[in-house]
C-alpha cells in the first residue's frame, strides 16, 4: 500500500478574508490606501497587505487566523455500542467503513507544536505515540487544527490514513458514555 501524499499549507487565496481590490481608482478602505492588483488581509480592523509570496507559498506567519500551537482534539466512538457495531460492519463485509462523525466523541483536547504537514511528515520517522504525548488508539479519528483548516488522520490498525469529510461540529456535540477512563 503506498503512502498518501502530505497534506499541503493553505495559501491565503483560499482564505474568505482575502480581498484582491480590483477598481481602477485607488481608495482608501479598512485603514489602508489600496491599488489596482493589490492583495490585502482584511481579518483584523485595518487591513495588511499581502506580499506576492505571502500568497504563493502559504500563509503567513503573522497571520491572525493562525493557531501556535495546534489544537489537538482526538475522537473515539462514543459508546462501547457503536464501537461493536463498526466492528460488526468491519467483519461482515471484510473492509473498514470510513469513519463517521455521529459514531464519535472526543476523547482528547489539547495542543502540539507541529503543524499537520510537519506531523504527516514526522510519522515516517517516529511514533505517532512520541509526537502526539499520548496514546491513540486504533480506529480513532486525530484532528490537527492550525487555525487556517483542520486536517484529519485515520488511525488504523497499522499506519494513519488522511481523512476527508469528516465533520467535526457533530463530533464535538456527541457525549462519550459508557467507556472505563
Amino acid at each position: 500500500m503506498s503512502r498518501q501524499t502530505a497534506p499541503r499549507e493553505y495559501t491565503c487565496y483560499e482564505c474568505a478574508q482575502h480581498l484582491n481590490y480590483m477598481s481602477e481608482i485607488p481608495q482608501r478602505q479598512a485603514g489602508v490606501m489600496m491599488y489596482l492588483g493589490d492583495h490585502f488581509c482584511t481579518h483584523a480592523k485595518k487591513a495588511r497587505k499581502l506580499r506576492k509570496r505571502d500568497l504563493r507559498s502559504r500563509a503567513p506567519d503573522w497571520c491572525p487566523r493562525r493557531k501556535t500551537p495546534c489544537a489537538l482534539r482526538i475522537y473515539y466512538f462514543r459508546s462501547p455500542e457503536e464501537w461493536a457495531l463498526y466492528q460488526a460492519l468491519s467483519n461482515s463485509i471484510g473492509i473498514r467503513p470510513h469513519p463517521v462523525a455521529n459514531r464519535y466523541a472526543v476523547e482528547t483536547e489539547s495542543s502540539i507544536e507541529l503543524s499537520p504537514r510537519d506531523f504527516w511528515l514526522q510519522l515516517n520517522m517516529e511514533k505517532d505515540f512520541l509526537l502526539l504525548g499520548t496514546e491513540v488508539k486504533p480506529d480513532s479519528v486525530v484532528e490537527i487544527d492550525d487555525g487556517l483548516r483542520p486536517v484529519f488522520f485515520h488511525k488504523t490498525e497499522e499506519s494513519y490514513e488522511i481523512l476527508w469529510g469528516f465533520r467535526t461540529e457533530v463530533a464535538r456535540a456527541n457525549i462519550r458514555e459508557g467507556f472505563d477512563e
